[in-house]
């Protein structure tokens, strides 16, 4: 007679640890168009790290500039430009073969500013 509630509380626990792992991912794939608009290629969706901090230093801030408008859908962490740490440690981003290539090419470039 116990085994059966004791196995019933177990999936029910692996259920809600399932759902609050998968909560722990911000999504930011939903309602985007899967189309890189600079390199007019299609991108594949790929969990990535969230990284947090208002980092204050000058080449940081180049960078976040320069992806804006050279590689948004660069292969790397996830900068939220938050100060403060939230409950996902995850993003799930679409992913560019160019940006992360034009990435690579712009901190090749930039690196002696380091």
């Amino acid at each position: 007679m116990r085994a059966p509630i004791l196995i019933a509380v177990l999936m029910s626990a692996t259920m809600l640890a399932g759902c609050v792992s998968s909560r722990r991912i911000e999504d930011h794939t939903v309602n985007g168009s899967s189309t890189c608009e600079i390199h007019n290629v299609a991108m594949i969706p790929k969990r990535v790290e969230m990284t947090y901090g208002m980092k204050r230093d000058r080449w940081i801030q180049e960078l976040r500039e320069a992806r804006l408008g050279l590689f948004p859908h660069a292969d790397e962490i996830y900068d939220t430009h938050a100060c403060c740490g939230s409950y996902q440690k995850f993003a799930r981003i679409y992913v560019c073969s160019g940006c992360t290539d034009a990435r690579a090419r712009w901190l090749m470039a930039h690196m002696y500013r380091r």
